[in-house]
């Protein structure tokens, strides 16, 4: 192996970056840089140790370190021993050539089963901390497994699917056969799935979406229960079985809670489900009837109204979780549907004294979808834009009149090579990034240019220009787009690809008044560097970088190759390459223009 931080001894302990050595055996690596502690997993195995302390836990025992973990040049370093036997491997030292040797165990002949959370989980649409969340599961929920990767767990939880961290649960394991002996490949001992449930007992879990939430009551036969509704209360009551797992959780409702609660009488498992007086609900059975549903719909909490910048208004509406729409305009009128949410306690019209919005109509949608229709009537509208914010149950309607729309100089486009001058943006084998953006940037206006477009730079040399200073340019020129132009860095040398970024949050209206803008520049490039240049597509993404939120125009910044990466550090060195992307980044912009 190599390392970027060599091992080091200290008080005769070899202290090693511990991400190198747990990744070479298998293990899959978490950091949790509020807590400064780092997880690992592999195999059944969670280590959890922070930086500072010589008390690390594995599989929740604690253990000691002579020497503790400490952060040298940005890597976390650990004494190699400990990190190499926690998960089972042999370590040989030999003095003469100081030289150490770890056999890493193989992989066991195990696979999981089904976890039961530890604590509060949230389940996520990709094995990564970083991907989005799906749900949540409670402390104490037993799931079934759908299969394991890179110390993630896919979890079945009601109608849900999503990934739970190694770190947040223990394990129960099964053999894991070959299926090249007697079992045949079909069988279910040589197929990962979720876990049955006996046919005596029965689990209770949640799923939240834009649709509202289901609490499912789960067993492995037919649920011939008693069904007993209150205005506040449903009460199953299921003869012959009993609770297993999670038996109690709560759901925030409209600003009340929901209270779901399992418990076993006599030889009967009880489940009351509690909620606010009123609330709006449906049971239904799926599965054969080996599951029971109770369904409440999504709905809208309120509306309100509020100004913003002197010319321009803005609508919050609120919903119990958040919201998938449609949105429309016709004439004055902005039309938004929301898809598989109630009405609930908006009122049916609103009326308001202002010069923008004259007023609100909510109305049920007469397809029995469960769906709400929402008018905004308007005066000399210009511009509106929708987006939804926090949590996502928020959903954002921002307008401005007509004087207050922007007049651009519609053919003219600002690029913006990153760094330059003394700021040479990334380094990486002997490569600077200034090196690249410079070229590409110029190569993209020379395309433009033929193709009829003005082009205008915030350097056309190598230069230093501040931040600040690019935004004062571009803002001046009054463009139609602004593009900055960048190569990507990593602190983890396989990552590669092109990305591209885009900034319009609802808390700054100037910038949320632009969010179809700049989420579709951002897209026409992306799509165009994945399908001219041909590197992975790291997607299109938001980030406040200051060349974003400093202009008042769509602006995008596009990464186009990873130098960090040996591959693709080779590649963008060649002209060939540094001509294709400025010719996808030309096109991404003329496709946008043309839009």
């Amino acid at each position: 192996m190599s390392f970027d931080v060599p091992p080091v001894i200290e008080k005769d302990r070899t202290l090693v970056p511990l991400r190198a050595i747990f990744e070479a055996m298998g293990s899959a690596v978490g950091w949790d840089g509020a807590n400064q502690t780092v997880y690992a997993h592999r195999a059944g195995t969670t280590i959890v140790l922070t930086i500072g302390s010589a008390s690390p836990t594995v599989n929740g025992e604690v253990k000691k370190l002579d020497v503790p973990a400490k952060i040298i040049k940005d890597r976390t370093m650990v004494p190699l021993r400990f990190i190499a036997e926690a998960f089972g491997g042999k370590v040989d030292w030999e003095a003469s050539s100081r030289t150490i040797s770890i056999t890493s165990p193989p992989a066991n002949n195990l696979k999981a089963a089904s976890v039961t959370t530890t604590a509060a989980a949230n389940m996520r649409t990709q094995p990564s901390a970083a991907a989005d969340k799906v749900d949540q599961a409670g402390a104490g929920e037993k799931l079934p497994v759908l299969q394991e990767k890179d110390g993630w767990y896919q979890v079945s939880r009601g109608a849900a699917t999503g990934w739970i961290a190694g770190w947040l649960v223990k394990v129960a394991w099964q053999e894991n056969q070959s299926g090249l002996n007697d079992a045949n490949p079909g069988d279910s001992a040589t197929s990962i799935g979720p876990a049955p449930i006996a046919k005596d007992v029965i689990h209770l879990s949640r799923v939240k979406d834009e649709s509202g939430i289901r609490v499912c009551i789960e067993s492995g036969a037919p649920l011939r229960g008693d069904l007993d509704e209150d205005d506040d209360k449903v009460t199953y009551e299921f003869s012959g079985r009993k609770v297993e797992g999670l038996n109690y959780f709560e759901e925030e409702l409209g600003g009340s809670l929901l209270k779901v609660r399992g418990r076993d009488k006599d030889d009967k498992a009880v489940v009351e489900i509690e909620f606010p007086s009123g609330t709006v609900y449906k049971t239904s059975s799926e599965e054969g009837g080996n599951r029971e549903v109770l369904t409440i719909p999504n709905f809208i909490l309120d509306i309100q109204r509020t100004s913003f910048s002197g010319n321009g208004e803005r609508l919050l509406i609120n919903t119990a979780y958040p919201v998938k729409y449609t949105h429309q305009q016709d004439g004055n009128a902005i039309i938004i549907k929301l898809n598989h949410v109630l009405a609930g306690k908006a009122d049916r019209k609103y009326e308001y004294n202002s010069s923008l919005i004259k007023s609100v109509e909510v109305a049920d949608t007469a397809t029995g979808d469960l769906s709400t229709t929402i008018i905004i009537n308007t005066v000399d509208m210009g511009k509106y834009a929708t987006g939804a914010s926090g949590t996502g149950s928020t959903l954002n309607v921002m307008m401005i009149n007509s004087s207050a729309v922007r007049k651009r100089n519609d053919n003219l486009v600002v690029l913006d090579p990153g760094h330059g001058g003394n700021e040479v943006g990334a380094l990486k084998f002997e490569l600077k990034e200034k090196e690249l953006n410079l070229p590409i940037a110029l190569k993209v206006g020379e395309i433009l240019k033929e193709r009829g477009v003005e082009v205008a730079y915030t350097h056309s040399d190598d230069s230093t220009v501040s931040l600040d200073e690019r935004c004062q340019i571009a803002n001046r020129l009054n463009p139609a787009l602004f593009v900055s132009i960048h190569n990507n860095s990593s602190t983890k040398s396989d990552t590669q690809g092109t990305e591209t970024y885009y900034y319009a949050p609802a808390d700054n209206p100037d910038l949320f008044m632009m969010l179809d803008e700049r989420k579709a520049l951002a897209t026409c490039i992306q799509e165009s560097m994945t399908r001219i240049v041909g590197r992975p597509d790291k997607g299109v993404k938001t980030a406040n970088f200051a060349v974003l939120r400093g202009t008042i125009m769509p602006s995008v910044l596009v990464e186009c190759m990873f130098i960090s990466n040996q591959d693709e550090n080779q590649l963008i060195r060649q002209t060939y390459y540094q001509n294709l992307c400025a010719q996808a980044i030309a096109e991404g912009i003329l496709k946008y223009m043309k839009k």
